[in-house]
């Protein structure tokens, strides 16, 4: 449910992304697994000469509590706060790149409809299509 499976992906390349998840995916209680895609509709200037496709990604978004001064006061181990979001960790797979010595660029837009999100849109080049995805729009503890 949580793995998008292409079909140009060849059956050994399944077998090293379900490695990569097995090792990435230990996902403890704090953890989520999202794929909250957007779409983004673009056609790629490539697509006459390669088949797009989307490519298999496993990510995870990182929740935990925040014991601030307030929280604290309020409650405790055994009641404790709503859980907040704390980051997101993206895996994205690409076997079957045409460039793959590229450096692959991502771009970070404001929604327009509501300020609180963002796209986070990642480009990877032929074959791929593009991926973006619906994060929270805030200022992230980068250590």
């Amino acid at each position: 449910q949580s793995i998008i499976k292409s079909n140009s992906v060849n059956s050994n390349d399944h077998n090293v992304f379900d490695e990569l998840i097995r090792k990435i995916g230990s996902l403890t209680d704090d953890d989520l697994i999202v794929n909250d895609v957007v779409s983004t509709d673009i056609q790629p200037l490539w697509s006459d000469k390669y088949k797009p496709c989307k490519p298999r990604f496993f990510n995870k978004v990182l929740t935990g509590y925040i014991w601030n001064s307030y929280n604290r006061k309020h409650y405790d181990k055994d009641n404790p706060p709503p859980k907040t979001i704390q980051g997101y960790k993206f895996n994205s797979f690409y076997p079957d790149l045409v460039a793959k010595n590229q450096l692959r660029p991502c771009s970070l837009t404001v929604c327009e409809n509501n300020r609180n999100f963002s796209v986070l849109k990642f480009h990877a080049g032929p074959p791929y299509e593009d991926i973006a995805f619906k994060i929270i729009n805030e200022e992230w503890d980068k250590s």
